[in-house]
């Protein structure tokens, strides 16, 4: 989401497009809730059936859709923003998922983790690293009085390093200072038993939140692994026991797959960030 966000409020996009509307999916399910969505994202519009609403105002417009967690949706989905771009030659669709929509130009752009400060950064350097920066800023938001100095900007620094820059795990970790404080978290994550991480990296909140994939580090393995075909979990538990590196062909035969398929499995499963557009 960050990334999407970002992305929205760049003003080097705004520069080359007359709007640019973020839609957040998270909370869709079906292409017609995807559809309802984008035409929100342009104001309410009364009793107006979504898709003439919708193409109505991006007609004649260059207009960038920033689409934000579309990998829980189906081929339904895509078909719909398929047929946006279609009917509107000028609409460029900027979609976060961990999945291939398959459109006709579109391209992909795997997304990193986030730039980490060096080890032995100054104090400066640290505050500078977008790593630490969202850090702090989502610490702030689960505990109005912190703030990086001295005492904890070490922890802060080897934290953000130890989830390799990952958004989702630095948002995870910042969102327990509220009981832990960045040393104490750090120590906890070190520990060799168990499973610190998917324990630890977990939202502390009361109540229903639709956010329920990216509630805990443990949430988006299971939905992942969930989104596995056959092949694919045969493939990961192959590799989970296997010492790297390993030859291609022990572990096709290993996870009894072709070395085709193997090959097609690993690259498929890999996680991603796109960019769908109209060429």
């Amino acid at each position: 989401m960050e990334v999407a966000r970002a992305a929205a409020a760049a003003p080097s996009a705004r520069g080359g497009f007359d709007g640019v509307y973020f839609v957040p999916l998270l909370a869709c399910e079906s292409a017609a809730q995807v559809l309802q969505a984008a035409a929100d994202a342009h104001g309410p519009g009364g009793r107006a059936a979504p898709r003439p609403r919708l193409l109505a105002a991006l007609e004649q417009r260059r207009v960038l859709l920033v689409l934000d967690n579309l990998e829980q949706l189906n081929a339904e989905a895509d078909r719909e923003i398929a047929t946006w771009l279609a009917a509107l030659p000028q609409l460029h669709v900027l979609a976060t998922s961990r999945r291939v929509l398959g459109l006709d130009g579109e391209a992909i752009i795997e997304q990193e983790g986030l730039a980490l400060p060096p080890t032995g950064a100054k104090l400066d350097e640290l505050a500078a690293s977008p790593a630490v920066a969202l850090f702090v800023d989502r610490a702030r938001a689960a505990r109005a009085d912190f703030h990086l100095g001295p005492r904890n900007a070490d922890a802060v620094g080897a934290l953000v390093r130890r989830v390799g820059g990952m958004p989702l795990a630095i948002e995870l970790a910042a969102s327990r200072v509220r009981s832990l404080a960045p040393q104490h978290l750090l120590h906890r994550l070190a520990e060799g038993t168990g499973t610190p991480t998917l324990d630890l990296l977990a939202r502390q909140r009361s109540g229903a939140s639709p956010d329920v994939r990216h509630a805990s580090m443990r949430a988006v393995i299971a939905w992942s692994w969930r989104e596995l075909d056959p092949g694919q979990v045969a493939l990961a538990q192959c590799l989970a026991v296997l010492a790297a590196p390993a030859d291609e062909a022990v572990v096709a035969g290993v996870a009894g797959l072709s070395r085709a398929r193997a090959r097609a499995a690993g690259h498929a499963a890999r996680p991603r960030a796109r960019r769908g557009d109209d060429g």
